[in-house]
């Protein structure tokens, strides 16, 4: 990876990137799975220094590269720094946005990394005949059946019917009759327990 794209990484981490640069920046993080490595490290490094209780020297180069990176960025007027939050928004449009592959008859289209939390907006789509596999919860997990039948557990949800998932707690097999989309929301990872699944 390339000292820009590195650099990149850091200032998305820290959310300074220009949001112009950061729409881009989000596209090439859905394909690219070497940047999207380096930006994660990047914003474990920036959680861990919004929580450390004292000061945290930078790494060396930092400062200057930061320095002249805002010596040649165009600074906001004072109207704009006052424009309502309104303006910052990020929208994915229905047609929009890539849908990758996760194993037969399984996608994911990503909608939305939060650099915070570290939470992610998604959308999963399984056709007939796709599932995810029985897994653990790494964190705290928001799913909204958003069109089909999902089965999880033996129980089944249909569109509109919403569920939360503890950190920790498994789920067996997540199938489908004939078809579903489900909206989640939850850490980047889940521990996999079946290690056929998507092979």
């Amino acid at each position: 990876m390339n000292e820009q794209m590195q650099e990149q990484a850091a200032l998305y981490a820290l959310g300074v990137l220009p949001s112009s640069d950061a729409q881009h920046f989000r596209t090439q993080l859905r394909t690219d799975a070497e940047l999207e490595f380096e930006t994660e490290a990047y914003e474990i490094i920036v959680n861990e220094l919004a929580l450390s209780p004292s000061a945290v020297p930078p790494a060396s180069g930092v400062r200057e590269r930061l320095m002249a990176r805002i010596a040649v960025t165009p600074q906001e007027t004072s109207a704009k720094a006052q424009a309502p939050l309104e303006a910052a928004a990020f929208v994915t449009r229905f047609d929009e946005g890539e849908w990758l592959p996760l194993a037969p008859h399984v996608s994911c289209k990503t909608l939305h990394r939060d650099p915070i939390s570290r939470m992610v907006t998604s959308l999963v789509r399984l056709e007939p005949g796709g599932y995810l596999p029985r897994h653990r919860h790494l964190g705290f997990e928001q799913t909204l059946v958003v069109s089909g039948d999902c089965i999880v557990n033996g129980e089944t949800f249909y569109a509109g019917d919403f569920r939360t998932q503890e950190q920790g707690t498994l789920d067996t097999e997540v199938t489908t009759q004939f078809g579903t989309t489900i909206l989640m929301i939850a850490p980047a990872h889940l521990e996999i327990l079946d290690t056929a699944w998507a092979h």
